[in-house]
C-alpha cells in the first residue's frame, strides 16, 4: 500500500523546495565565478571568453566535466522549450539567459518552481472544467 501522506506532503512543499535549491543553486558556485571575475576581470566567465575556454579544457577531467555540462546544457534547452509548449510557459528565454549568465544550478530549480505553478494552474483548470461538463450533463438529463 502506498502512503499518500508522504506523496501530499512532497506534492505541498515541492516548490519551496525548488525555491530553495534555486537560490543556493544561484550562491553556491557563484562564489567561485565572483573570485574569478575579481582576480582577472573575467566578469561572469564572459568577459575573456578564450580563457575561459582555454581553462574548461585544460586537462582531460577539466574536458570531461565540461562536455558533461554542454550536453546537459543542450538537453536542458530541449526540455524546457518543450514542456514550456506544454504547459504554456511565457518567457523561458528568460531561464535560458540566466542559465547562460549564471549556470544550471541555480536556473534549474528555478525552471522547474515555475513549471510547478504552472501544472497547478493546469490541474485546477482541468477540475473545473470537468465539474462545468459534468453540470451541464445533469442539466441536460433533468
Amino acid at each position: 500500500m502506498v502512503d499518500c501522506t508522504f506523496a501530499l506532503t512532497k506534492k505541498k512543499y515541492l516548490k519551496r523546495i525548488y525555491l530553495i535549491l534555486a537560490v543556493i543553486g544561484f550562491v553556491l558556485p557563484n562564489i567561485f565565478v565572483y573570485q574569478e571575475s575579481i582576480q582577472t576581470g573575467n566578469v561572469l566567465l564572459w568577459f575573456d571568453p578564450q580563457s575561459t575556454v582555454r581553462q574548461m579544457f585544460s586537462t582531460n577531467i577539466n574536458s570531461a566535466f565540461s562536455m558533461d555540462l554542454i550536453f546537459v546544457f543542450v538537453v536542458f534547452f530541449v526540455w524546457t522549450y518543450h514542456q514550456g509548449l506544454r504547459y504554456r510557459m511565457k518567457n523561458i528565454w528568460v531561464i535560458w539567459v540566466l542559465s547562460l549568465l549564471f549556470g544550471l544550478a541555480g536556473p534549474f530549480p528555478l525552471f522547474l518552481y515555475y513549471r510547478e505553478e504552472k501544472r497547478k494552474k493546469r490541474k485546477s483548470n482541468s477540475t473545473k472544467t470537468r465539474r462545468m461538463r459534468s453540470h451541464e450533463s445533469e442539466s441536460a438529463s433533468e
